[in-house]
């Protein structure tokens, strides 16, 4: 190689050094490629996760359905109750006010 030949090989050289450096291209841009068995793993991970975020929003779903019936089926007890014992007032101690 002659000296211009080496002269012009330089010049490109620093002005892609020069590019570089104004730009600030990371090195590693390109991510890395994940090994074909962790690609696997994590598919099964995925749909591990959502099957327990389903089962857990259904049990949660059974837990409140439940808590709700129990709550309705205590105030329709204490209605009957109030019932029972306001019938119980009327024939009992409203009657002696009326004779």
């Amino acid at each position: 190689m002659n000296r211009h030949d080496d002269d012009q090989i330089e010049r490109r050289l620093r002005e892609i050094e020069a590019e570089l450096s104004i730009q600030h291209i990371p090195r590693s841009a390109k991510p890395q490629p994940q090994p074909k068995g962790f690609q696997l793993g994590s598919l099964q991970v995925k749909k591990a996760a959502k099957i327990a975020a389903f089962a857990a929003t259904g049990f949660v779903g059974v837990w409140v359905f439940s808590a709700v019936v129990s709550y309705v089926s205590i105030a329709i007890g204490f209605v009957i109750a109030a019932g029972v014992s306001y019938v119980g007032y009327k024939l009992f101690f409203e009657r002696k006010n009326m004779r």
